[in-house]
């Protein structure tokens, strides 16, 4: 199963279980871990908590009334956010080291 939509599932598990839609962390767990398969460990509490913190640094506010839509433009925002992050990680990779540089 694609993992951005399995990402997407267990967002709307957290941002309902933070706005107070009183579903439990361990069903979100289940459903994402069912979804991921089973070579994934479970996913954790403080896992889905550092999902949902990730989320609101890019803009999301669990209480928005524009749900899903709201959700669905803050994950698109964290993909790109991590794709830059790790872009930037790729290139400074292969840059020589400064001390390189000095010899």
């Amino acid at each position: 199963m694609n993992t951005s939509f399995v990402k997407f599932l267990a967002t709307i598990s957290i941002a309902a279980f933070a706005a107070g839609g009183g579903i439990r962390l361990a069903s979100a767990a289940d459903a994402r871990q069912s979804l991921a398969g089973s070579d994934s460990h479970p996913i954790t509490r403080a896992e889905l908590l550092h999902e949902l913190q990730e989320l609101k640094s890019v803009g999301y506010d669990p209480s928005d009334d524009n749900f899903p839509e709201s959700l669905q433009k803050a994950q698109r925002k964290l993909d790109e956010k991590r794709r830059a992050e790790s872009a930037m990680a790729v290139t400074q990779a292969h840059q020589p080291a400064e001390t390189d540089l000095a010899r």
